[in-house]
């Protein structure tokens, strides 16, 4: 598995235990609650146990591990489907940024994406 779809899982099974576990609001939960719906469709049969836990407790500890190792076997079975899962979470999916600055008077800007404008 690559790096980029290391950071494809991670951000799917966030959004998706986020969504079941009633945690996220607003865009985030329809986001969640469609990743997991697009996981429920494309998991094997022989994965309904794992499904079947992950929703009866969504806030277990392990959840996510189990999300997590479910769809790592998928995209390894099936690795077509990472562009599809990609094109689901959106061109955010996998950014991560650290913003660390000490002193005073300090200006910072962060930019994720495509043909991105800052002025000040």
């Amino acid at each position: 598995m690559t790096m980029d779809q290391n950071q494809l899982v991670a951000a799917a099974v966030e959004g998706a235990v986020k969504a079941l576990a009633g945690e996220a609001v607003g865009g985030a939960k329809a986001l969640g609650g469609k990743v997991w719906a697009w996981i429920k469709a494309k998991a094997p049969a022989d994965e309904a146990a794992t499904l079947a836990k992950v929703e009866a407790a969504p806030t277990r500890p392990s959840t996510p591990d189990r999300v997590a190792g479910l769809l790592k076997d998928l995209l390894h079975q099936r690795p077509e489907l990472a562009r599809e899962l990609a094109d689901l979470l959106g061109p955010a999916a996998g950014v991560s940024q650290t913003l660390v600055q000490t002193g005073n008077g300090n200006q910072g800007i962060q930019v994720a994406g495509n043909g991105n404008t800052i002025r000040r």
